[in-house]
């Protein structure tokens, strides 16, 4: 069989800085919705009328290729709509309404996702149980990965940060997950490479057939419908864990008396709810709150199969049955813009809506505006090689993708820091800097400035950890892998999970994990002793499960010791937030702390040991990529120099 291979050169331009707005050109803001009949239709979100889609009269549609539409998806920019038919996956320009073929066959498109840069695209491919990559700006296919035989792949959803792509199946229990990084399907122990799925099994505690996946924004949770079971699988993508959310089978949750067949489930954009598509005896989309403790029913919905989010709490539901229909909802409550009672406020006929999306009527142009910014360029090239069906992946973006530093405020101070899409959406957070020498620092995010001061004592009082207990948890983590975990004081067992770039910390359902970047937004990879080894000016990402709800955790650096910020867990006990790694910390080996509560444990304390870096001038500059080429330019430069200088003298000796 011919072998090929395909190289893909990315340019890519990291802006280090925070205070990014976007302004969206005039559009008519739309909710797209597609049938089984292969019509694309919109409709303006706030009147509800019927949009001319193809100049000839009000209402018209688009049709696709004659054949159902089972998925629809609109990138970032909302300049493209994908659409998944039967015969493959289509491309409409949202400025022209043209219809694009990407690629055709006798082979349904199930769903697809969008990367947060919109760069590329996944489309699950499900009759040839196949993940396809698409180039977003060409349209084209620029990878197949291939799924396990007869599995069938449905639903599919990208981790907020892009580094894995997980995927639902109609007839094969448990969840795939693609490392994006390297576009191959992960194993989830130790049997045949690409067949054993996570969360896999036959018993009521795993994850069985389903048709719907997705995340919660700061990519701590993951919720899964299982189709016939008509439950919903909570999981902890941090410890790998399916939740016990009600206390009989583990990790399920019923939602409705009864038999149901569950399809779809998404996230509201702020994470506050989980909303379930159920099209079973009692047609119905039940509303959860994110630890799934309670629910709201919004009832009278014609088969709910697909839900498009629009802006203050308002809501779209495709109905497939009795003809089909487009429901326009709002939500009111004083607890989040998305909670409350949900009022029906009008709906459409469409014929069998499939899919529904929230886009534009019309060019939906995004410009970005930048208040700081540092600018690098730096460019990759992939190339991999295949004697079957998988070509070049892209790189995922955790990557390669700019890590904003993290805002500096007074103690007393909060301020929302707002992290890109593909990193971590936007996360409430105190953040409190106390410097060994005094100094001036400005907040990114305000562009206000605050004085840093020396305050050891301060230190351990912000952080509830003296510097006495630090080296006890220091020398605790030095022979435990790195890490420690302290309960009231105490050393208890710890689970430490590493992978090349990561290490977490769980105890008892929590967990911390900790990531690191430098400053091109790089990850920087463990050493060989599973330590991180960084340098002032990298940035140090925290992410936290488990801990108690709403409750504040706190991170510190010691010896010296550096005060970084606090998080403030959400309903689940989660949180993510990032911070630079100040200059005034000292070479040598530190203790990254991490203190709070548990969800069933106080005065918990995470130790990791960090290595701060001291590097000479020669290493510090060779790790730029176009540094490293001009320093072997000058060296051959060296040696060719010589050499020509002796050419001229033994000619002119002759």
């Amino acid at each position: 069989m011919a072998t090929f291979a395909v190289a893909i050169l990315l340019t890519m331009v990291m802006v280090v800085n925070i205070g990014v707005s976007e302004v969206r050109a005039a559009c008519s803001p739309a909710v797209y919705t597609a049938s089984s009949t292969s019509n694309l239709g919109a409709f303006d979100s706030s009147t509800r009328a019927a949009i001319d889609l193809n100049g000839a009269s009000a209402g018209t549609t688009v049709n696709i290729d004659s054949q159902t539409v089972h998925g629809m998806t609109s990138s970032p920019d909302g300049s493209k709509i994908y659409a998944g038919t039967n015969t493959g996956l289509y491309s409409i320009n949202t400025s022209t309404n043209a219809v694009t073929s990407i690629f055709t066959g006798a082979s349904i498109v199930w769903d697809i996702d969008f990367d947060s840069t919109g760069t590329y695209a996944y489309a699950s491919n499900y009759t040839a149980d196949q993940i396809k990559v698409i180039n977003v700006s060409t349209d084209t296919v620029i990878a197949t990965i291939a799924m396990p035989s007869g599995a069938r792949p449905s639903s599919i959803a990208l981790k907020p940060d892009d580094s894995q792509l997980w995927i639902r199946f109609n007839y094969l229990y448990g969840i795939g997950i693609i490392d994006t990084a390297t576009g191959t399907l992960l194993d989830a122990d130790a049997g045949t490479a690409g067949t054993q799925m996570f969360f896999a099994g036959n018993t009521s505690s795993t994850v069985s057939e389903g048709q719907g996946i997705d995340f919660n924004p700061t990519g701590t949770r993951a919720v899964a419908t299982n189709f016939f079971q008509g439950t919903v699988s909570f999981i902890n993508t941090v410890t790998m864990e399916v939740v016990d959310v009600n206390g009989a089978a583990a990790g399920l949750n019923t939602p409705t008396a009864g038999a149901q067949t569950l399809r779809r489930v998404k996230y509201s954009p702020d994470g506050s709810r989980i909303f379930v598509m159920s099209t079973g005896s009692t047609n119905l989309v039940r509303v959860y709150l994110a630890d799934l403790s309670s629910y709201s029913d919004v009832t009278g919905v014609n088969s709910p199969i697909d839900i498009a989010f629009l802006p203050n709490g308002r809501f779209a539901v495709a109905g497939f049955g009795g003809g089909g229909s487009v429901g326009f909802y709002s939500s009111s409550g004083s607890d989040s813009a998305w909670g409350g009672t949900y009022t029906l406020d009008g709906s459409s006929v469409f014929a069998s809506a499939y899919s529904i999306e929230y886009g534009c009527a019309s060019s939906l142009a995004l410009v970005t505006t930048t208040t700081s910014s540092t600018t690098t360029t730096s460019t990759t090239s992939s190339t991999t090689s295949s004697s079957t069906t998988s070509t070049s992946v892209p790189q995922s973006s955790s990557t390669t993708s700019t890590v904003v530093t993290a805002s500096t405020v007074p103690l007393s101070g909060t301020t929302t820091t707002t992290i890109p899409k593909n990193q971590v959406s936007s996360v409430s957070s105190t953040s409190t800097t106390v410097a060994a020498q005094p100094s001036t620092t400005t907040t990114a995010a305000d562009s206000t400035t605050t004085t840093t001061v020396d305050a050891t004592d301060a230190v351990e009082e912000f952080v509830g950890v003296t510097s006495d207990e630090a080296s006890e948890i220091a020398d605790a983590a030095e022979d435990e892998r790195g890490g420690a975990v302290f309960i009231g004081g105490r050393a208890v067992d710890v689970e430490t999970k590493t992978t090349l770039s990561s290490v977490t910390l769980a105890y008892l359902g929590a967990a911390v994990k900790v990531q690191c970047y430098d400053s091109n937004g790089k990850e920087i990879n463990l050493t060989d002793e599973s330590r991180f080894e960084v340098r002032r000016g990298d940035v140090v990402r925290v992410t936290i499960v488990g801990f108690k709800p709403s409750s504040e955790v706190r991170v510190a650096v010691f010896s010296d010791p550096v005060a970084l910020g606090s998080i403030t867990a959400d309903l689940n006990g989660d949180g993510v937030q990032q911070w630079k790694i100040p200059d005034s910390l000292a070479p040598g080996k530190h203790t990254l702390i991490t203190s709070g509560d548990l969800a069933e444990a106080e005065d918990a304390v995470f130790g990791l040991r960090v290595i701060v870096d001291e590097q000479s001038f020669v290493r510090r500059v060779a790790t730029s990529t176009a540094t490293r080429i001009i320093l072997a330019l000058g060296v051959l430069a060296g040696l060719l120099i010589p050499a020509t200088r002796r050419r001229r003298r033994a000619a002119e000796t002759a």
